[in-house]
This record gives structure tokens, sequence and C-alpha cells, in this order.
């Protein structure tokens, strides 16, 4: 089996199935639980348990080198693009009003590195690779939605919100995931060497995030709304899934050269919108209906566009 084909079985496919099960969890509710009390359960068990787990486990073996740096460097940049580029092709998206421009910032800027990004790298790369999802997370993705989405979110809301930027910096530095991360990445670099036990149960906890976050992602697809902005869906789909992929891979190419680091970064900003925007959109007042919509718009998109992005990075 030629490489695309074995990258279409390993991560298209699976990712496909897990997400259908999510989905199809929503419109059958079995055993009576319905799917957004669902979606918050494991949501939560992912923040607080499986991810810091997942971290844990692959910062504290991984070998450390530049690559902490340029992977989070380059998803600033592939950030801030988006967000530039989704405020000059508003009008071409049909969007005017402030907080519905609002709304398409965040869905050209924040791409879903959890959910998606995680399971998609390590099926095409290795589940060692997995740490470059984290890295971008953590270090490049986490911050910037609280300072720049924030500040997105502030500036074209209908309200002032009622969170503080000290409240959002406080809320950024309780997330579990970032203790795990720097309490891994002090135990590597002190050279110390975990029991064999604890690093299996860690891994074995955070194998868990990645069909627990797809399952999500599934359960908050809602098809209903998706007729109602045809050409924003379209709009925001050419920007956050070819447009700054692609700028990222010619800019990485100049900068770090070519290797297994910038393609898996390069698939990573190609992933569609996450689902944590709507945090702020909803604290802020912007267009929560138009940013799940282009939301979901760009994750059933997402399915076109990622086998020609494998085409591109594996074959």
């Amino acid at each position: 089996m030629n490489p695309l084909a074995t990258a279409l079985d390993q991560a298209l496919v699976p990712v496909m199935l897990v997400i259908g099960s999510g989905y199809l969890w929503r419109r059958l509710q079995p055993g009576g639980v319905d799917a957004l009390l669902m979606r918050r359960v494991l949501g939560t068990l992912v923040m607080y348990v499986t991810y810091p787990a997942l971290a844990f486990s692959v910062v504290v073996t991984a070998e450390l080198n530049t690559e902490m740096l340029w992977v989070p460097g380059l998803t600033v940049v592939s950030i801030f693009a988006g967000a530039l580029i989704g405020r000059l092709v508003a009008p071409l998206a049909g969007v005017h009003g402030r907080a519905d421009i609002g709304a398409l910032l965040l869905a050209c800027g924040f791409g879903n590195l959890i959910s998606m990004g995680i399971p998609v790298v390590a099926a095409v790369f290795g589940v060692a690779a997995a740490r470059y999802a984290i890295y971008a997370d953590i270090m490049g993705l986490a911050p910037l939605l609280w300072t720049l989405g924030f500040w997105i979110a502030l500036r074209f809301g209908g309200t002032e919100g009622s969170g503080s930027i000290a409240n959002f910096v406080g809320r950024l530095f309780k997330l579990p995931p970032l203790w795990a991360f720097f309490a891994a990445l002090a135990l590597n670099l002190a050279g110390v060497e975990l029991p064999s036990s604890i690093d299996r149960a860690a891994s074995m906890v955070g194998n868990a995030t990645m069909p627990c976050m797809l399952l999500t992602v599934g359960m908050s697809l809602s098809l209903a709304s998706l007729w109602r902005y045809p050409r924003a869906i379209a709009v925001v789909a050419v920007v956050k899934l070819v447009l700054i992929p692609l700028l990222l891979f010619f800019v990485g190419q100049a900068v770090v050269g070519d290797g297994e680091m910038l393609r898996a970064t390069v698939l990573l900003a190609a992933m569609p919108t996450m689902m944590a925007t709507i945090i702020l959109s909803e604290e802020f007042g912007l267009n929560t209906e138009l940013l799940a919509t282009l939301m979901v718009g760009n994750t059933l998109l997402f399915f076109l566009t990622f086998p020609a992005w494998l085409y591109f990075l594996v074959s």
C-alpha cells in the first residue's frame, strides 16, 4: 500500500468513523443521555484527566530540541495570518456587522488542534508525533486564544463582557494540561526516569483523549443552519483549510526547511475551527450562530481538503 493510501486508511477513515459515531449519538441519544450532557462530560474528562496525561506522557520522554520553539512559533504565524486574511476577505463572505466579523476572524484564526489535530497527526506520522500538536496547542494556540482571541472578541463584540483580562490570564494558568506540560518538561530536563508503571498509566489514560474529542466533534455537528451562510462557509474554508496551511508551508520551507516537523505543523494549520472559540463568542456577544455554522461547515469540508493535504505532504 502506498503512503497516501496508508495515511487515508489510518487517519481519515478512523477519524470520520469516530466523528460519525458522535453524530449518531446526537441523533439517537442512547440510554436517554443527550449529546449536550455527554459532550460536556467528555470535554471535562479530557481537560482535567486525559489531555494532561497525554501531554505528560509525550513530553516527559520527548527529545528536547528547537522544534519546541519552531512548532508553536509557526502556529502563532498561522493564527495571526488567519485572522488578518479573515478581516480582508470579510466583505467577500458577505459579512459586515461587527459581531459577524468578529466571529469570522475567530473561525479563520483558531484551529482544532486538540480534538482533531492530535489524532490526525498521530495517525499520519506516528503516536510520538502527537508532541507537535501538544507544543502547538499549549505554547502557541492557548496563549493566543486568551490574548488575540480575547482582543478580537472584545473589539468586535456587542458587549463589554463580564471577564477582565486578568481573569482570562488566570484561567489560562489554571489549565491542567499546561501544568502537566511544564511538570513533564521539568522532569525531562532533569533527566528523571519515571517508573514504567507510571509511564504506562499516563499513556493509557492519555490515549483516551483522541476518541473522546472526536466524539465531541460529532456531537457538536448541527446541519440545520448550514444553508444560511453558504458564502461565508466557502470563504472561511478556503482561508482556514487551504490558504493558511499553504502560506505556512512556504514560510516554513524558507525558515526551517522541509521535514516531518514542518509537515506536521502544516497539517495542524489545516485543521478546522476549534470549538473553544464559542466561549469567547458567547462571552462578548459575537454572532455565535454564525461562528458555530462556520465551525460545522469547515469541519465537514475538512474531509475534502484533508486527502489533498495528505497527498501533498505524505506521498
